[in-house]
């Protein structure tokens, strides 16, 4: 598939099969994201990779979002370095735009969700340190075909640039 296609094509999904996602195809991901631009080589994105339905099930106590799917990618700001105009913040972005790009390249569904609370006990339950801000949760497991998504018409490109002005 070409570059366009995949962009075309991905989707955010939140309805997916139980079938667990084999920890390589995730290793994979994670490659993705690392490849992506950083800004001052900094490197201060992490990600906590949950895959065990027990924690999931934990979590899914603070965010009903963790029920959505077999494999959840929990992504992490290092917030010890103060960083101009929000460029880890913008690095992490961009890695997992990477991240996104991948799943759907090897048949994966994924979500990244920012709209979720209950940070405090999320790093509680999976022992992240209180330096590091949790910034998304990306679900990631295979998509139930089943399921036919709504398409959400998207604003003309002409609309969303000038040249300027």
């Amino acid at each position: 598939m070409n570059f366009d296609d995949l962009l075309k094509k991905r989707r955010s999904v939140r309805h997916y099969l139980r079938t667990p996602v084999p920890r390589n195809l995730v290793e994979d991901l994670i490659l993705a994201a690392s490849l992506s631009p950083v800004s001052c080589n900094l490197q201060l994105t992490k990600y906590v990779v949950i895959d065990d339905i027990n924690i999931l099930n934990k979590l899914s106590k603070v965010s009903y979002k963790f029920k959505y799917s077999p494999c959840c990618i929990i992504v992490l700001h290092d917030s010890r370095f103060s960083i101009e105009r929000s460029s880890g913040i913008m690095t992490a972005g961009m890695a997992v735009e990477n991240l996104l790009l991948k799943a759907e390249e090897i048949g994966l569904g994924a979500c990244a969700m920012a709209g979720f609370g209950g940070d405090e006990s999320i790093k509680n339950i999976l022992g992240i340190p209180n330096y590091m801000d949790i910034l998304l949760a990306i679900s990631i497991g295979y998509p139930d075909r089943t399921f036919v998504p709504n398409i959400i018409p998207k604003i003309s490109t002409k609309e969303r640039y000038s040249f300027n002005d």
